[in-house]
């Protein structure tokens, strides 16, 4: 690569991590070995392809991470020289946090991302990413699917969905007046539905109106307190103001 063409590609690619982004590399669902699949992202309201389990378990973490603003799918190209020769990757995700901090995300195994090659090329990749203001963050199957958390998400990702009635999502709100707290079975206990508020609840955690531990165990006892970075959730009748 001359210097007129390197010069080209910094631009291009400083340009790219900080503007939002199509996949630059299209995911294959037919005729591979492997699992793919697409998610409906209820957080950046478009599919979110995958191209393995264990990237399916990342996108479910950035849709309930509350750090996480938006996050694109094979985001951009990144050219590096290794070993003298001219390489070209494509990472697997680019996370903008609420902080405004811009993260090239990679999902591995915990073998292939401990492997001499890969431990050297992400080396001179974290050192590019830095260069022009991004991290760079390897994320490991030990790490992903670490404790309690992914099933926790994948109960409450069956609720990600649903749409709770304004009065219904008033009533649970009502119940943190002037408390920045209150545990689950509580919640339940002073609504006295006729039916469980448990689903109700789950629906307004799932979607970010309501917040928890999500790295211990939900029962009971999980205290569940009001997400003040939400603004507003979408219900059955409209729009709720949720501050």
């Amino acid at each position: 690569m001359n210097k007129n063409a390197l010069n080209t590609y910094t631009e291009e690619l400083n340009k790219q991590l900080w503007v939002p982004n199509d996949p630059v590399r299209k995911v294959n669902h037919r005729g591979s070995p492997r699992v793919t699949g697409c998610h409906p992202s209820l957080k950046m309201r478009r599919n979110i392809a995958w191209e393995s389990l264990l990237e399916r378990d990342f996108v479910f973490l950035a849709e309930f991470d509350r750090t996480v603003a938006v996050y694109y799918a094979q985001p951009l190209v990144i050219r590096y020289m290794m070993d003298g020769k001219l390489h070209a990757y494509y990472p697997d995700f680019k996370i903008v946090r609420t902080s405004g901090t811009v993260e090239i995300a990679e999902v591995k195994t915990d073998e292939d991302a401990e492997s001499d090659e890969n431990d050297k090329r992400f080396k001179i990749i974290e050192k590019i990413l830095n260069g022009h203001g991004a991290d760079f963050h390897v994320y490991k199957e030990s790490e992903i699917r670490a404790g309690v958390r992914p099933a926790n998400i994948e109960d409450l990702f069956r609720y990600l969905n649903d749409r709770v009635s304004i009065k219904n999502a008033l009533a649970i709100r009502n119940q943190f007046c002037g408390r920045k707290e209150i545990s689950l079975g509580e919640i339940e206990k002073c609504l006295q539905w006729t039916e469980s508020p448990i689903p109700t609840i789950y629906a307004l955690i799932a979607q970010g109106a309501l917040d928890l531990d999500i790295f211990s165990k939900i029962d009971v006892n999980s205290p569940i307190w009001i997400n003040e970075n939400c603004q507003s959730i979408a219900c059955r009748g409209g729009i709720l103001s949720w501050q």
